[in-house]
């Protein structure tokens, strides 16, 4: 088990998912295989040993919205046991939340951007885990990615670890060069772009809350904060000054697979991922997908 805190976002607008998630609180409620997107996310988190997350979210409507997810519904269990469905009761209940989840709410109440929503959800002078939703990661390696990277910051409790995936155009990603974040560089000696958890040690926290407090006096500097506070930035100044302080890459293994569930293409993409691999009813999902396919 870690002492990190997991800080979860969940106050965008999903507009990029549109119309997928027109109507939804957020799009890591869209369906993924058998469950929503958070569900593979709070399974690997709490893999990796987190227990005390966090959910930042825009507003108490959508915050009663993810509780509904982890409620339990006797009623319908029982349902299910009269009809002897063991396999949706199985499915029901691996979506409740272990009792030793430590779950809280923080509402950002301003889309201020990542670095804010990280310094208003986290306790003073503590590390924490970033955790972006739309990036869901299936491993079938010994130790997911979530739980290597908590390992490799554990082994000094300091520096910046952040997962990272090779991808083909670099200009369209943050990318990690050097030790250095690079939002979306013109031009890169790195294709390594950072996913999903990004773990920040307590300076780069530090560093965030104080920018935050400016922030809200109207003051920027550097670019790190003026409409938006840029947590890259964040461990970009602190990189500088001291070697530890780069980011360390948690380089993505043969077996480890990248669902991008924050655009229609890769949402739709990871979908028939996880209903082909990951359902308890893959078998039949495939059944049908070779159908389809052999009449069209």
């Amino acid at each position: 088990m870690t002492n990190l805190q997991f800080i979860v976002l969940l106050s965008g607008k999903s507009t990029r998912n549109y119309p997928h998630s027109k109507g939804l609180p957020h799009k890591a409620l869209l369906p993924l295989g058998d469950f929503h997107c958070i569900d593979f996310i709070m399974k690997d988190i709490y893999n990796a040993g987190g227990r005390n997350i966090t959910f930042v979210v825009p507003n108490d409507e959508v915050k009663k919205c993810f509780e509904q997810c982890f409620v339990r519904e006797p009623e319908i269990e029982e349902k299910f046991k009269k009809k002897n469905d063991q396999t949706k009761l199985d499915l029901l209940n691996s979506v409740y939340l272990p009792d030793d989840i430590n779950l809280n709410f923080v509402i950002q109440k301003e889309p201020l951007g990542t670095g804010h929503a990280v310094a208003i959800a986290s306790n003073p002078n503590e590390p924490v885990a970033m955790i972006l939703p739309d990036d869901v990661i299936i491993s079938t390696e010994k130790k997911h990615p979530y739980t290597r990277a908590v390992e490799e910051f554990h082994k000094t409790n300091s520096g910046n670890v952040i997962i990272g995936r090779p991808v083909k155009n670099p200009s369209r990603w943050g990318i990690i060069e050097d030790g250095f974040y690079i939002e979306k560089p013109k031009e890169s000696k790195s294709n390594l772009s950072g996913i999903s958890m990004f773990i920040f040690d307590k300076k780069t926290v530090e560093n965030l809350k104080t920018a935050t407090e400016k922030m809200s006096n109207g003051e920027t500097q550097d670019g790190m904060y003026g409409t938006e506070l840029a947590w890259a930035n964040a461990i970009n100044v602190e990189a500088k000054k001291e070697e530890t302080q780069k980011i360390r890459p948690i380089p993505f293994q043969k077996n480890d697979v990248y669902l991008d569930c924050g655009t229609i293409e890769g949402y739709e993409k990871s979908l028939l991922y996880t209903l082909l691999n990951n359902s308890k009813f893959k078998e039949e999902n495939k059944k049908f997908m070779k159908k389809v396919l052999n009449e069209n």
